[in-house]
């Protein structure tokens, strides 16, 4: 290894003592926080003229570059220019509210979270003020939402799709409804009737369905 470098405030840094003709691999291993870390080694052959290697330069597009685009000389500086594009972190926030009262927020709902090939992400649980953050998503498009068992409101089963942009966040609300107490003396009522059911025809000796 060569030697390890960071950027300086205007997101370059030059590197001297390259040996003419030589062939350097430059690799991005840390970047500020909120952006993609650019995966993808440059290489170059060092030719006449000064060294430079740019970095922090924001990627709209990726070409296919996981964490952003790369650029190999087409500088001023004798073709030895090298540039690093990162992509900015995409995230997104979500509100559980009362389904017709959204000022009344629901805390301690976990969720999950699929990426587009419903592979999961990760697991989320709503704060005390009924907000989930999701961050350092590190790929923009198609996510999947879903909510697991809601204490006391009518979990939303359904899987919901969200769309993550890089550098922008989205905001979701997620409303449930909440049970009321006479839902919950039916369905208590209701497991009391299936259970003396059973005890009546297991006592009889016969099953009829």
């Amino acid at each position: 290894m060569l030697g390890r470098y960071t950027t300086g405030k205007d997101g370059t840094v030059t590197v001297t003592g390259l040996v003419l003709g030589s062939t350097v691999v430059v690799t991005e291993t840390k970047v500020p926080s909120g952006y993609v870390l650019n995966l993808t080694p440059q290489t170059i052959t060092v030719k006449n003229g000064s060294n430079s290697v740019s970095s922090g330069t924001v990627g709209g597009t990726t070409n296919g570059n996981p964490g952003g685009r790369t650029n190999v000389g087409g500088g001023t500086n004798g073709g030895n220019d090298l540039v690093f594009e990162n992509d900015p972190i995409g995230t997104f926030e979500l509100i559980n509210v009362v389904e017709g009262n959204k000022e009344k927020r629901i805390p301690n709902v976990t969720f999950l979270l699929y990426d587009s090939t419903n592979t999961p992400v990760g697991q989320y649980t709503s704060d005390n003020s009924g907000y989930v953050y999701i961050e350092n998503l590190t790929v923009s498009g198609r996510y999947y939402l879903r909510e697991l068992e809601n204490e006391g409101y009518v979990p939303d089963t359904q899987m919901k799709t969200v769309y993550v942009t890089a550098g922008e966040t989205t905001l979701i609300e997620w409303k449930n409804i909440p049970i009321t107490a006479q839902e919950l003396l039916c369905k208590g009522w209701s497991h009391h009737l299936i259970h003396m059911t059973a005890v009546h025809l297991w006592q009889n000796g016969t099953l009829q369905l």
